[in-house]
Order: C-alpha cells, then sequence, then structure tokens
C-alpha cells in the first residue's frame, strides 16, 4: 500500500493541502531531504557525490529517494565521488516535475532510461508520492533503481590487462574538448581557459560498425569473445592475412604493363585485421525485425537467421548466440561467447563475382546491356544468379583482323587461402537478334600474383590445352584452383590479375573454328571451403 504525501493526481500547487504538504512546497528539495531523518543515508550520499547545490537551485527536478535501510548504503558509500553520482545519486533524479500517472518513461541525469507507474520507480516499489517543493517533487521508494551501464560504460569499466576484446576496443578511445558547449574563461599566458570544460568521447573503432554504442535510446545485443574465443579466433585468423614486407605487381600505364612494388606494414596489418574480424559481425540492433526474437531466443519462426549492423544477414543465429555469460546493460545485452561460430564465407572469407572493367590489350572494350526481352532464353541456359531484368557483360574486339585481344581482371581482397577460378563466358547468340553463326572461344588464362617474398610470379591454367565454352549457354568455365601466398586485403594498389587471353590460330581450321571476339560476364573467384558447400547445396 501507498502512503501517498498528497493525492495521486496532483496537478499544480493550488490544490489545499495539509499543513506538512504546504510546508514541503516552500522549501527546496534538499531541505526536504535532508530534514527527513528517513532519507538520511541517501542525503549523505547526495552531499558525497557533490549534488546537494543542484537539489538547492532554482532548476525543477524530481528525485525518487532510497529510504534508510533498504538499500546498500556501505557499498556505495565507498564509491568515488564522480562514480557514486553516476551510478546512485544521478540515477534518482530527473530534471522537471514528474507526478504518478504523468509518464511511464523517465530519463535521470545519467542519462538512463527507467520506467515509471503508479506504484514502482524502475521496478522498486513506491512508498510515499508527490510530496512538492519549490523546485521539484519527492517520492521516496523502498530500495534503490538498479544501474545498468551502456555497452561503452561496461567496456570503459573492464579490467584491460585482463579481458582483450576490451582492451582491444579501448585502445580506439579518444576525448576532446567540445568548446561549443563549454563555458570560456579568460585568457591565461595567451592560452583560452574555460570556468566549465565540457569533454566529448567516442571510439573510432566502434563508429564504423554503425552501431550506437553509448546511446540510451536504442537497444543493441552484442556478441563478445571470451579470452578464450580471443585467443582461438586470433589464432585461426592470421594464416588469412600474411604480408611479406614489399609486394610487386603490375601496373597499366596506357596498355603497358609494368612492375612496382608497395610497402605493406605487414605484421601491424595481420594483426590488425584479426582483431577487426572478430569484432565487425558482433553487433545486433534488437529493434530490427530479424533479432525481435533474439531475448527469448525463439530462433524457428524466422529461419535462425540474425542481421548484423555491419554484415548484414547471417545464418546459424542461434549458434552465434550460444552465450557462456550474458550481461545486461541499459541499451541491451552483451553475450559472451566461448567460440565464434559464424560461418567463415559470411564473415571475413567471402566469395565475390566481380564484372570490374579491366585493361584490355589488342583490343576494343564495350560494355553491353541486355534486357531479358532481347535474349533467347530459349536456347540459352544461364547461371542460377540470374534473375534480374536485364544481362550485362563486356565485348572485348579484336583491333585487327589478325588480334588476340587479352582481358586483365584485377582481384581485389584476396586473403591467403585457397581460392577456386570461374569465369563467365558469353556465346555470341545472346543477342536473338543476331544471326551470326555461333562459334565458341578458345582461350587462355594466366594468373599473376606475388609470392611470400614478395616478388612476382606467374600461373599458367591451360594444363596443356586452352578452354573452350559451351556455346549452348553462358557458360560458368571452371579454370582452377590456386592457394595464395599473401594477402591483397587491405592494401591500396597492389592486385593480382587474371588474364584472359585469346589463344585461336589466326590460320588453318581455328581460324573460321573460333570466334576472336570475347564476351565475358565476369569472374567468380570463390574460397575452396565455400564453393564446396555450393556444390553440396546444389547452387
Amino acid at each position: 500500500m501507498l502512503a501517498a504525501a498528497s493525492c495521486s493526481d496532483f496537478k499544480d500547487y493550488n490544490e489545499v493541502k495539509t499543513d506538512s504538504q504546504t510546508a514541503s512546497a516552500n522549501t527546496t528539495l534538499w531541505e526536504n531531504i535532508s530534514s527527513n531523518s528517513n532519507l538520511s543515508q541517501f542525503a549523505a550520499l547526495v552531499q558525497k557525490a557533490g549534488l546537494s547545490s543542484d537539489l538547492n537551485s532554482p532548476t525543477y527536478y524530481t528525485v525518487w529517494a532510497p529510504v534508510n535501510g533498504s538499500f546498500d548504503y556501505d557499498g556505495y558509500n565507498s564509491l568515488d565521488s564522480a562514480t557514486l553520482a553516476r551510478e546512485l545519486v544521478k540515477n534518482h533524479i530527473a530534471y522537471y516535475g514528474i507526478q504518478t500517472g504523468d509518464s511511464s518513461r523517465v530519463h535521470t541525469l545519467n542519462n538512463k532510461s527507467h520506467i515509471f507507474t503508479p506504484e514502482t520507480f524502475s521496478g522498486v516499489d513506491l512508498i510515499s508520492i508527490n510530496q512538492p517543493g519549490s523546485n521539484g517533487i519527492l517520492h521516496t521508494i523502498d530500495g534503490s533503481a538498479p544501474f545498468y551501464p551502456n555497452f561503452y560504460e561496461f567496456i570503459e569499466q573492464c579490467d584491460t590487462t585482463q579481458d582483450s576484446i576490451a582492451k582491444y576496443i579501448m585502445q580506439y578511445h579518444y576525448s576532446y574538448l567540445n568548446e561549443s558547449k563549454s563555458v570560456v574563461g579568460p585568457i591565461v599566458n595567451g592560452m583560452q581557459t574555460y570556468t566549465d570544460s565540457v569533454m566529448e568521447t567516442g571510439n573510432i573503432l566502434l563508429s564504423r560498425f554503425n552501431f550506437k554504442y553509448d546511446n540510451e535510446d536504442s537497444t543493441y545485443t552484442c556478441v563478445l569473445p571470451t579470452n578464450k574465443a580471443w585467443n582461438a579466433s586470433y589464432a585461426m585468423l592470421t594464416p588469412y592475412f600474411k604480408y611479406p614486407t614489399t609486394i610487386y605487381y603490375e601496373t597499366y600505364d596506357d596498355k603497358d604493363a609494368a612492375v612496382t612494388s608497395q610497402e605493406s606494414p605487414a605484421s601491424n596489418l595481420q594483426d590488425s585485421l584479426a582483431k577487426r574480424f572478430m569484432l565487425e559481425p558482433a553487433f545486433y540492433s534488437n529493434n530490427n525485425t530479424y533479432n525481435k526474437l533474439i531475448v527469448t531466443e525463439n530462433r524457428g519462426a524466422i529461419d535462425d537467421t540474425i542481421y548484423s549492423t555491419r554484415y548484414g544477414r547471417l545464418s546459424h543465429g542461434s549458434e552465434i548466440l550460444k552465450a557462456e555469460k550474458i550481461e545486461t546493460l541499459s541499451n541491451g545485452y552483451i553475450r559472451y561467447v566461448d567460440s565464434l561460430r559464424y560461418v567463415p564465407w559470411q564473415w571475413f572469407k567471402p566469395g565475390y563475382g566481380t564484372r570490374i572493367t579491366a585493361r584490355v590489350l589488342r583490343g576494343t572494350q564495350t560494355t553491353v546491356q541486355l534486357y531479358k526481352d532481347d535474349i533467347d532464353e530459349t536456347k540459352l541456359t544461364f547461371p542460377k544468379d540470374y534473375a534480374s531484368n536485364y544481362y550485362t557483360y563486356t565485348h572485348i574486339t579484336p583491333e585487327s583482323s589478325s588480334g588476340r585481344p587479352e582481358f586483365d581482371i584485377e582481384l581485389p581482397a584476396v586473403l591467403s587461402t585457397t581460392y577456386n577460378f570461374y569465369l563467365i563466358v558469353v556465346p555470341q547468340n545472346i543477342d536473338k537478334t543476331d544471326t551470326i553463326e555461333v562459334k565458341p572461344n578458345k582461350l587462355g588464362v594466366t594468373l599473376s600474383y606475388a609470392m611470400s617474398n614478395g616478388n612476382l610470379a606467374t600461373k599458367e591454367y591451360n594444363f596443356g590445352q586452352a578452354f573452350v565454352n559451351d556455346t549452348a549457354k553462358v557458360d560458368t568455365m571452371y579454370l582452377g584452383q590456386f592457394t595464395f601466398p599473401t594477402a591483397y586485403y587491405g592494401l591500396s594498389n597492389a592486385r593480382p590479375v587474371l588474364k584472359i587471353t585469346n589463344t585461336s590460330k589466326i590460320y588453318g581450321t581455328e581460324k573460321t573454328a573460333y570466334t576472336r571476339d570475347l564476351r565475358i560476364a565476369g569472374v567468380m573467384v570463390l574460397p575452396e571451403d565455400y564453393d564446396a558447400y555450393r556444390k553440396e547445396k546444389g547452387e
């Protein structure tokens, strides 16, 4: 049962009040708190935290004061004044006058959000309500409201000598003076001083992940590795990011190839990328449609898919979220996991297809876009990913009647791992208006890459005979497999190059048997394990 200091539908101070209510309305919140023997413990903590003058000022506040013996006074009293203010005192004070029934959600001075009902404040029972003061309203409660840090406050409090992920995140912490919010003071020794300095903080790393890490109005689930998972994942990831200190690669100037080099901070880049990939897929907005069932852990309704702020949809959500420990935050949850269970090709090792317009030798390239209505789909079969209203490819024509054009495609973001290569070749009769005789291509394939010492090397993919495409379809031709000794991910300029060359002879039967035009829709570069998965699923 609540003992109300005034009626619960109190709206202004013009109502008739009892003598005690009238007296409290003429004194400040601080005077009402400090003179109440049942609030002496809270009053002492308010004074230690340095907030007594605020509650004695003309600024209007609402206070939810825990009564003596209802909370851990000794524990709070052992805190330093700044922590005490943040975790207890400011957690029980809000701006403006808020009475029972006025608002279901209130934001206290420490920017935390609390549910305020006619019976409870943040789940703690109300004892007395709506006691007026000259600068606000006082409620008393039977205990302290729980304080939960937001994600960034939690990480800041972690012991970085023991917590690997917290140490990594805090390396990117920064703070600066917000001059527009600070109160300007006098010039001293030629330098501007401030009588009230407002310092702002942020984190360069976390800002990359579309994650409002210190926002109290958004809620997230954060999947962080324990030290065990950190160490295991770091050992697993680093071999994919092997770099020489100097890497050589081909560049092109007006169609002429030249060899140049790029310096690589090998060990630093390997370390940085391995750590970054452990954190990149870790954040999930609880308001996203895919993630709304995270808290209830009822995954079946959405086919076990969750949506990362950085990576988008990730499969096997229930495995990813399997936690050893859960920490409650003011803006969500941290789920500590003993293993990072992301699917590698959805994570750090994706396959990709590219239609990059590349260098052409001994020919001229044109980008062709055909709409479905222009394609004879009755005579051609297409790759399964052909679902749009048009099909795009690059058409390379020889510069002379005897020319053998070459198409060189740069492969970005390659890791030091094994890939399978596919070339997508378009037949001459893809356009149903063409009436030309359909001939296949006879192609040679060469890969230009850097060895483990950074020196340039080449690999031929013909294996003694050329690749010939099937003209009855848009042919996804398997070229072969290759294990890159070095990674290119994160390098600004260096790339391996896949060179596609027309190798048909310009005399004899080959001259009439093969076309020397090249029609290339793209290449696919697939990690070996991802390619095996695709084949198993029939993709």
